[in-house]
């Protein structure tokens, strides 16, 4: 319904100023235009549940270092490569959901040493 008052819009796409009056909207540009918005979105969404769902993952592979008892040597393992790639050591939640593939060192620290503490030796 916005697009029909747009004169701009129908040119844009190279309609006739006669196609103006009788369409009663650009299907076309509406299409596409609705198209892009629609897929962005869906696109975020999707990419955002792939993450969590890798981040979970992650997690759960660290989790398993802590009863075969290499859980030190994965910290300090984490710990190096972080710093071998001059990455920060924490994110952004928010960013985090929608580009990081892996969960953030202080977190994964963090997890390994709870799970450390409930194991028992």
């Amino acid at each position: 319904m916005w697009s029909r008052e747009q004169k701009m819009l129908y040119q844009a796409f190279h309609f006739s100023p006669s196609d103006i009056s009788s369409l009663p909207y650009p299907l076309l540009p509406g299409l596409f235009i609705g198209e892009q918005i629609i897929c962005r979105v869906l696109d975020k969404t999707i990419y955002s549940f792939w993450n969590s769902v890798g981040c979970a993952m992650e997690r759960e592979a660290d989790m398993f270092s802590v009863p075969i008892r290499y859980a030190e040597k994965l910290k300090t393992g984490l710990v190096k490569l972080k710093m071998l790639v001059l990455g920060y050591p924490s994110t952004d939640p928010v960013y985090s959901l929608f580009y990081d593939h892996h969960p953030s060192l202080v977190e994964r620290i963090r997890s390994i040493e709870q799970e450390q503490a409930a194991t028992p030796k």
